[in-house]
């Protein structure tokens, strides 16, 4: 919390977890304001957890515990499922996109069957159970 005439940030006593989570690995401006969102939470009373995707190995900017240094984070590995012709298919399959692209590894949305699907929504289920403080996370529209 900030004050007219303060020259910072307030330090409060911890007022709770924060959970993100970040579908994609790291590759852009959404992970760039997710960073500092998480830099600047604790200074305002925040303990943030973030559950990011993650592609590579550490030191790549794609690796979120490399790209999200300094941060407490839970990651869903991508890797696996790029040494498959059919990324989709690995059990934690590598997540669609929004865009068509032809020889991408990312498919689109519209691409993922219901059994892709599930297998995603699995991942992210236990993904989310490893975030501190939390309980299982259930998912309302699944099947599962």
């Amino acid at each position: 919390m900030q004050v007219a005439g303060d020259l910072g940030w307030k330090h409060h006593p911890a007022r709770g977890l924060v959970v993100s989570a970040l579908f994609f690995f790291p590759r852009g401006g959404s992970a760039q304001v997710t960073r500092s969102l998480a830099r600047a939470l604790p200074a305002a009373g925040w303990q943030p957890t973030l559950a990011a995707g993650s592609l590579g190995q550490p030191s790549e900017p794609t690796h979120a515990a490399s790209f999200f240094a300094g941060i407490d984070v839970q990651s869903l590995d991508y890797s696996p499922a790029l040494e498959l012709a059919e990324p989709l298919a690995a059990p934690v399959p590598f997540q669609p996109s929004y865009e068509d692209r032809p020889d991408a590894p990312d498919r689109i949305f519209a691409a993922v069957d219901d059994a892709a699907y599930e297998r995603l929504v699995a991942a992210w289920i236990e993904l989310l159970a490893r975030a501190p403080g939390r309980a299982p996370p259930t998912c309302s529209i699944c099947t599962t």
